[in-house]
């Protein structure tokens, strides 16, 4: 392939976005263009990225096809990929993959597997055919039941529909909620009773152990079906911001033969295409995995399996020219990858042999910060870069949770 011809459009303008952007130069030396609702800072300022198209209103379904037909016809003779970096944008490329499909290659499953999946009940349905364990679970519908929990607190609260809880707003939202006793679990519903999310909410028994029993999963499976990438995470810390719990913020690449055995199977029968993480967490009572949700594209934090030696923009290329990879199927380089700054590991990375292991490699500089890539310094970049970890620690000593203490 020429790569001067390959022109990666990227769907989204947040840290996913550029990790996929900074993943395309590095394996082909080539800029990607972003297509998004407004500029973040993580792709601002950057000479790896071009803001093509700004368009508040393009997660519409009309103004989004008009976009991208647009753009794809004023771009000129380019191998344009297709890259979604959220799920509603992910959601919108396959409902209109028809009317794309002359215009970019992409990997993509059809809308009614990838809505599927990417709603957790059907996840979990998925994952008890499949003999996959997962937390006890009760859902309704905060605008129309009155709940009635089966079990005791602490419990987590979360959306039962990532995407449309993602636009929707109201005092006090976070994207999860750990909840320790009845008057917070009541003050989250009436809060989303009040909102603007009309479906349901999921309550789930809160599963012991920090943020270090954690584990991700990134995978790719190919347009013929094979399965392309497996790459497990071990989780050192997360993110623990209303708007970004969850999220993954230091990230030690792992091999797991037995977490392999059981997704496989799922991974090989579903019908899925392309980018796929799995959100999974070890249940210290008995050592069970216990899967918590599929996000039916690359996550947030993928760069880290670049990192591992299995270069994203390598995999999705190679599989939609027909290409045989290049990339391995289990990249485990040894690499801690992170948003933070060492002060924060030191301090609120609470495994201790976690905290040796990612301490050690950032002595051996065998670390990877998504964020700060040398081929892509600028003043004002550097500026964001060094304000952003200063502000790690104020965000750790407001936010922290000790999810030890929460298990207690």
């Amino acid at each position: 392939m020429n790569t001067k011809q390959l022109l990666p459009v990227i769907l989204g303008s947040d840290q996913n976005a550029y990790g996929i952007a900074r993943s395309f130069y590095e394996a082909y030396g080539v800029k990607s263009v972003i297509l998004a609702r407004r500029a973040l800072s993580a792709t601002s300022e950057s000479h790896i990225v071009h803001y093509a198209v700004l368009e508040e209103r393009l997660e519409e379904d009309e103004v989004f096809v008009a976009t991208l037909v647009r753009f794809a016809e004023n771009s000129g003779d380019k191998c344009r990929l297709l890259i979604p970096c959220s799920d509603y944008y992910a959601r919108l490329a396959a409902r209109h993959a028809e009317k794309l499909k002359d215009h970019y290659l992409f990997a993509l499953s059809d809308e009614e597997t990838l809505v599927s999946l990417a709603q957790k009940e059907n996840f979990y349905a998925m994952c008890k055919k499949y003999a996959l364990s997962y937390p006890k679970t009760y859902e309704f519908d905060p605008k129309h039941e009155e709940p009635c929990l089966p079990f005791d607190f602490p419990v987590v609260l979360k959306p039962a529909d990532s995407a449309s809880y993602w636009n929707c707003s109201f005092e006090g939202k976070r994207k999860v909620f750990f909840l320790t006793d009845k008057a917070q679990f009541d003050d989250v519903v009436r809060r989303l009773k009040d909102s603007d999310y009309n479906e349901n909410v999921l309550v789930q028994k809160f599963i012991g152990g920090d943020d270090s029993a954690m584990r991700v999963v990134n995978a790719y499976i190919g347009k013929t079906g094979d399965l392309r990438l497996f790459c497990v995470g071990q989780v050192l810390l997360e993110e623990h911001t209303p708007e970004g719990i969850g999220s993954y913020a230091a990230i030690m690449p792992t091999r797991d033969e037995e977490l392999f055995a059981l997704l496989k199977p799922m991974l090989t029968e579903i019908g899925y295409r392309g980018f796929l993480n799995i959100d999974v967490k070890v249940d210290p009572a008995d050592g069970t995995y216990q899967f918590f949700e599929l996000n039916p594209r690359q996550g947030r934090s993928s760069f880290f399996v670049t990192a591992a030696g299995a270069n994203l923009a390598r995999v999705i290329t190679e599989d939609v020219l027909g290409e045989a990879p290049t990339t391995p199927l289990f990249p485990c380089e040894d690499v801690l990858w992170t948003n933070l700054p060492k002060g924060v590991i030191r301090r609120y990375v609470k495994n201790e042999k976690l905290r040796s292991a990612a301490l050690k490699a950032m002595r051996r500089g065998r670390v990877c910060h998504q964020l700060y890539y040398k081929k892509d310094k600028s003043i004002k970049r550097t500026k964001f870069y060094l304000l952003n970890q200063l502000n790690q620690y104020r965000k750790y000593r407001r936010y922290f949770i000790d999810k030890l203490a929460l298990g207690k």
